[in-house]
């Protein structure tokens, strides 16, 4: 026993005079690091990073570091504060910080074949930034995140801050296109217990998103030239999730969005207000109303529903479903033509053929390989318009995917 006791205080001895050691060196090597920016640099070279106006201390058991800028290859960042949190990162095997603040920069993400990705990095991403930013006792991070794609290029300003003490996490978040206007971030601020309640409030009264970043991320924009008027699609959010001490979560959220209008046409009103629980490996809600207006003519959706799911298919993939009641086809098509106009060729055809009918069965699947869909028309029918036969009690079978599209018909009456 004497000799176990022995062993354990000669041990207990190294590792303190080894800890002392380090901690002086550390120390020493703090208050060097403004002379020995030119060495650090050259170890840097090879990454392809350069850091300028460097300054260290250390605090307790902790070093930190101040760099007026520091260049990356995705982008630089300036006025960089950061202080380990030695024990913490030890504990984790990760890096964890007591303070981590950037007070502006640039960092580009680039599109590639197999998605978005840092400009400059290689491989695939590990936890180490997910652990910064969870477990961190502050961060606080402000400036601008690029999009590039090919010659394009778009830019959102981000400010955020996140507050870590245990396993409570405390942040909020602001986004926005436009720099200068006061009223056109969309900002989420929420107060989540690891496995325990917590809440997020997401909000927004004119969020505007860029052209260029719309047509990077694949979402319908109008052809070059139907632009008309250059103001942007104005979004407001309303959004609210809450978890309760069982782990039940509930959502609601509500979008509106202000679509200018193109040359001769009106412009579009849309809106939409969902409401979901969480279900074992994802969500399940429904939609409360979906609506579509423009000039005098409205259509809305009053039922239908939607699932996400975090890991359907058991390998960590997420797919997320949308299924909708019967739509009226002719109340859907006057908002359309209204938006279009009468002098542009596609608002003149749709409204000479009146489509109508009923769409059934309808069902949009998307997953990590892309988009899917069916469904079919009852009772569908066309007006005869150059060269185009006039349908009556006609019926659709259609579905597709991202790379292909099929339909079947049947019409008692084509004429």
């Amino acid at each position: 026993m004497r000799k176990l006791a022995t062993t354990a205080a000669t041990l207990a001895t190294i590792v303190a005079v080894c800890f002392a050691t380090l901690q002086l060196a550390g120390r020493a090597l703090c208050w060097q690091l403004p002379a020995l920016e030119g060495t650090v640099n050259r170890l840097l070279a090879s990454r392809g990073v350069a850091v300028y106006g460097i300054e260290g201390r250390w605090h307790g058991l902790d070093a930190g570091f101040f760099a007026e800028r520091v260049y990356l290859p995705a982008g630089e960042l300036h006025g960089l504060d950061f202080e380990l949190d030695l024990v913490e990162s030890l504990a984790r095997n990760r890096v964890v910080a007591r303070r981590f603040t950037v007070a502006d920069g640039h960092l580009a993400f680039e599109k590639t074949a197999d998605g978005w990705r840092l400009r400059g990095s290689t491989g695939t991403p590990t936890g180490d930034a997910a652990a910064l930013f969870l477990h961190s006792d502050e961060v606080w991070l402000r400036g601008r995140l690029l999009a590039r794609d090919g010659g394009q290029q778009a830019a959102m300003h981000v400010e955020a801050m996140l507050i870590n003490r245990d396993d409570e996490h405390q942040f909020h978040v602001a986004i926005q296109a436009e720099p200068n206007c006061q009223d056109c971030a969309l900002t989420v601020d929420g107060r989540v217990h690891e496995d325990g309640p917590g809440m997020a409030q997401a909000t927004a009264t004119r969020f505007a998103l860029g052209r260029e970043l719309a047509t990077m991320l694949g979402m319908p924009v109008a052809a070059p030239d139907a632009l008309g008027p250059t103001a942007p699609t104005l979004f407001a959010v309303r959004g609210d999730w809450r978890r309760d001490l069982s782990g039940q979560a509930k959502a609601k959220l509500e979008i509106a969005a202000n679509i200018p209008a193109l040359p001769r046409g009106e412009p579009a009103r849309l809106s939409a207000a969902l409401a979901a629980w969480s279900e074992a490996g994802g969500y399940r809600g429904r939609i409360v109303e979906f609506a579509a207006a423009s000039g005098d003519a409205e259509a809305r959706v009053t039922e239908g529903g939607f699932r996400f799911a975090t890991d359907a298919d058991g390998n960590g993939g997420a797919t997320a479903e949308l299924w909708l009641p019967p739509v009226e086809i002719a109340s859907w098509t006057a908002p359309v033509a209204e938006f279009l106009g009468d002098e542009r060729e596609s608002g003149k055809w749709l409204r000479r053929l009146a489509p109508g009918g009923q769409i059934r069965d309808f069902v949009l699947r998307a997953d990590a390989t892309g988009l899917a869909f069916r469904g079919n028309v009852a009772n569908g029918n066309l007006a005869g318009y150059k060269g185009v036969p006039k349908l009556a009690d006609a019926r659709f079978a259609f579905g597709g995917h991202s790379r292909a599209f099929a339909f079947a018909w049947k019409a008692n009456r084509c004429f």
